[in-house]
């Protein structure tokens, strides 16, 4: 009996609730906003994405650059470049993979 009269509580003040979240005027923006909305959405990626290429051709340049410099100019410098590179990535790889898998 105790129950039913809570069940019919709950029930009562769900309903209440949910007539009070009805009454509220619900606004839906127009077409021409969304659409206007998307096309500066888009503006703003495609600028973003024209920088960062430009940013990314830039240091792949410079970097190609300096390595054909020393390859040309300094071969045994290129060298160890080369193998400092290796070493590093290894030795990186390596830790990365150790955080990865260790036990906590």
């Amino acid at each position: 009996m105790k129950k039913d009269n809570n069940e019919q509580a709950v029930i009562d003040e769900i309903t209440k609730s949910l007539n009070s979240l009805d009454a509220h005027p619900i606004h839906i923006p127009d077409a021409s906003w969304f659409e206007a909305f998307v096309e500066d959405q888009q503006k703003k990626l495609r600028k973003t994405f024209i920088r960062d290429v430009c940013v990314f051709l830039f240091v792949a340049l410079f970097i190609l650059s300096g390595l054909l410099f020393t390859l040309f100019q300094m071969p045994y410098l290129f060298i160890v470049i080369q193998i400092a590179s290796i070493i590093f990535v290894a030795l990186y790889s390596f830790i990365r993979y150790r955080k990865q898998v260790a036990p906590e």
